[in-house]
């Protein structure tokens, strides 16, 4: 190799300074890059992971199917939450009863009523469809059961139409006749508890 117009002079090993300087500069990188795993290969080896228990088909069946199961619960709640159906009515409410004047039914003129049936009027938050005649709640079987005496006395009456004045949502209005079954004293309110019975 020719330096400076001169013949550049060989090393004792046989080669030129040019060279060795090369060949040291890359083992130093070689070192940089693969010593810190050099010097992992010397340390404790990492344990292993456990191993997955051996899963046999009928334990595969009978997971999924309590997983399906699960899921169709859960589906099933968020349906019957959001349906007109079971608005307000996943347990049972605690509120008054009142008693209104049996007139037209919202549901209908095949619902009408008198004041001697046992029938029943729900605060309009309860109802949702547009169309009140197609309203889940028409027709519904509600127990009522007083709270106010020892013997908590209970009446089943049939919603009838939607309750807008005088009651809040919690609230029942009843017929007369609904409503004597509960209470005789005379009074127009009453402490109730209410819930679906289909």
């Amino acid at each position: 190799m020719v330096v400076d117009g001169y013949p550049e002079k060989m090393g004792g090993d046989g080669f030129t300074p040019g060279t060795q300087r090369f060949a040291w500069g890359l083992f130093i990188i070689s070192l940089l890059l693969l010593g810190p795993h050099i010097l992992k290969a010397f340390q404790d080896p990492e344990p292993e992971p456990p191993r997955v228990p051996y899963m046999t088909f009928s334990t595969f069946l009978q997971e999924t199917n309590a997983r399906i199961v699960s899921w169709a619960k859960q589906c099933n709640q968020k349906v019957r939450h959001t349906s007109p159906r079971y608005l307000a009515l996943e347990h049972t409410v605690t509120g008054q009863a009142i008693t209104f004047d049996v007139g037209k039914s919202v549901c209908g003129p095949e619902f009408e009523a008198k004041d001697s049936d046992l029938v029943a009027a729900l605060h309009q938050k309860h109802w949702k469809h547009p169309n009140p005649t197609k309203d889940l709640n028409c027709a519904r079987s509600v127990k009522i059961t007083e709270l106010e005496s020892s013997k908590e006395k209970s009446v089943i009456a049939k919603v009838y139409t939607k309750c807008i004045h005088g009651c809040k949502i919690p609230d029942i209005a009843l017929s007369d006749a609904a409503f004597k079954k509960l209470s005789k004293d005379g009074g127009t309110s009453l402490k109730v508890t209410w819930d679906f019975k289909d």
